[in-house]
């Protein structure tokens, strides 16, 4: 799949990615894991190439990375730079989101 930028990335095709996994280098010494494991529609705007959507990756507790761009990796999607903003964690994961619009 070739992506070209960012803005050829749609709700749908996000789908077709969920429940795998995007690794995450950003100066760690082993990739971190990201499992896609949400994609949520936002509402349609009138006039706009793409409705907005989020997506919402798990990770483990450790390390916290705080908000900022990343790049992740994909093997079929290649590397995307996205920005990812930390949720509220569970008993057993961490969670990032990244808002499309």
């Amino acid at each position: 799949m070739t992506i070209g930028n960012l803005e050829n990335l749609t709700q749908d095709i996000w789908t077709e990615f969920l429940r795998e996994i995007f690794h995450l280098q950003a100066g760690l010494t082993e990739p971190l894991k990201l499992e896609l494991v949400e994609v949520n529609g936002s509402g349609t705007r009138r006039g706009e190439r793409r409705s907005p959507f989020s997506l919402l990756f798990a990770a483990p507790l450790e390390p916290l990375l705080p908000q900022g761009i990343y790049t992740l990796h994909h093997p079929r999607m290649g590397d995307l730079a996205l920005f990812l903003v930390p949720q509220a964690p569970d008993a057993e994961r961490l969670y990032y989101e990244a808002v499309f619009t």
